[in-house]
């Protein structure tokens, strides 16, 4: 949105200086120049020639206020959106305000308590549980300790593994995790939004594979392209039918607004929740053009499209600070 509105200002900047040097131009030529050349004219004939002047001026006027008028609603907008923006935002800041007070319970206590059962585990050679512990134990951390902050997408990735690793345990050899393109170092260290993975991946298996009879894929694949970078996160598992896909895809359109997203047997569920959440704030940290788009075919699986702005001399040089 900020090139645009740079381009349209641009644009109307340019073009008003021409506009204004053309006319000024032109008026020079229509008047002086026949006095320059000798010519003298009576009142009749100089009034006449004033009226093609300002006829001439007012088609000029008005071909020129035509040409501005699309880049001029685009800036305007623009405008509203950026106002509709900071109003969503605000209410974004008050949720989290809210949120922290409701969350002041010291997470340590939780922490110390996930450690010690953990030890026990292990004094009684309950590795399993042990295991499960120290997952969920950083699961914690991971989302309590760092609210609203951003994440790499090597972190998110290990945030789905710990995650993931307790699943294992409550669905056994049900579902196959595989990661494919992240071998690029420039991937791995994008910044994200804190759990923007992990929701899409427990929704994937919430309402496509928990239900599927077999052994369930859960694919997460990273392209990187000029300007963006995309990842998918897709499944083998129930699927959607066309009309709860167009469901879903209006309840991201709606989460946009801050409306209510589902209704019905869908919020009883919920189903879509997670991710109009993901969505919305992908929007807010990258703009309207990025965030998540759903492919769905029933029986066959689901496909999670996350598209993510990108920019190479911009993350060198992030990297460059970090390192």
């Amino acid at each position: 949105m900020e090139r645009d509105w740079k381009k349209d200002t641009e644009f109307i900047s340019r073009n008003t200086v021409l506009a204004f040097t053309g006319n000024a131009l032109f008026s020079v030529f229509y008047f002086v120049m026949p006095f320059l050349a000798g010519e003298i004219y009576g009142p009749g004939r100089l009034l006449a020639w004033t009226g093609i002047y300002l006829a001439v001026e007012i088609g000029f006027c008005a071909a020129y206020l035509k040409l501005l008028r699309k880049p001029v609603n685009r800036m305007m907008e623009a405008v509203k959106r950026a106002s509709q923006d900071e109003y969503e935002a605000q209410n974004l800041r008050s949720q989290a305000e809210i949120f922290a007070l409701q969350s002041q319970i010291n997470p340590h206590f939780l922490y110390n308590t996930l450690d010690t059962i953990r030890s026990h585990a292990l004094l009684c050679d309950a590795e399993d549980i042990a295991a499960m512990t120290e997952s969920l134990s950083t699961l914690f951390r991971y989302s309590i300790s760092r609210p609203g902050e951003m994440a790499t997408l090597k972190e998110e990735l290990e945030n789905v593994r710990n995650y993931l690793l307790i699943q294992q345990y409550r669905f056994p050899d049900k579902v196959e995790y595989l990661v494919e393109g992240m071998e690029d170092e420039v991937i791995l260290h994008y910044p994200m939004p804190i759990l923007t993975i992990q929701p899409i991946v427990e929704n994937a298996i919430h309402h496509g594979l928990e239900m599927k009879i077999g052994k369930g894929h859960i694919k997460l694949r990273a392209i990187r392209t000029e300007g963006r970078i995309t990842l998918l996160v897709s499944d083998n598992g129930l699927g959607m039918s066309e009309e709860r896909l167009e469901q879903l895809r209006r309840s991201l359109e709606c989460s946009q607004a801050g409306q209510e997203t589902l209704s019905g047997a869908g919020r009883q569920k919920g189903a879509g929740i997670a991710l109009a959440n993901v969505d919305r704030r992908l929007k807010f940290y990258y703009g309207r053009q990025y965030g998540l788009r759903i492919r769905s075919t029933l029986g066959v699986g689901t496909m999670v499209e996350i598209n993510l702005p990108f920019e190479a001399g911009e993350q060198d040089e992030k990297r460059n600070r970090q390192g």
